[in-house]
């Protein structure tokens, strides 16, 4: 059963991708227009940040009783920089298409900042087994000549 689970979850993350990919060849062939370049990405990328970091702010500074300001700071100019990165969307193709490339980027960047830490932490546990398993590999050849 979890193989079949795991095979519907890549077959999903295939179809969204493909959306992705034909929705960005509609924005470059009628409009001449990239929503995932770098320079865009990177935008996203650091808006979505500033965004995660004041609600992380906000939400320790609510727990320890200390001041919630910065955390506010930090969000309202992630949020501007969303809407700022918005409207340059709308301004190079037009409002619906914009829109829903803004929506795109905003869903992925929302999962992505969920879902980062877990790979993380799934690819160092992966890491520290991988050498464990080779470390016990040397030991046993090395034990096994002497």
């Amino acid at each position: 059963m979890f193989v079949i689970k795991l095979l519907c979850v890549l077959a999903c993350v295939g179809v969204i991708g493909w959306a992705i990919y034909m929705f960005e060849n509609h924005a470059v062939g009628q409009f001449g227009h990239r929503f995932f370049s770098t320079r865009s990405i990177a935008y996203s990328s650091i808006a979505f940040a500033l965004i995660l970091i004041g609600r992380f702010l906000i939400e320790n500074a609510r727990l320890t009783g200390d001041d919630e300001l910065n955390g506010l700071a930090l969000l309202v100019l992630g949020i501007l920089a969303a809407v700022g990165r918005t409207v340059w969307n709308m301004q190079h193709t037009n409002v619906g298409i914009g829109g829903v490339g803004s929506l795109i980027h905003a869903a992925l960047f929302t999962l992505l900042s969920q879902l980062g830490p877990i790979a993380m932490f799934v690819s160092i546990a992966a890491w520290a087994f991988t050498i464990s398993f080779h470390v016990m590999k040397a030991n046993k050849a090395r034990s096994a000549d002497e």
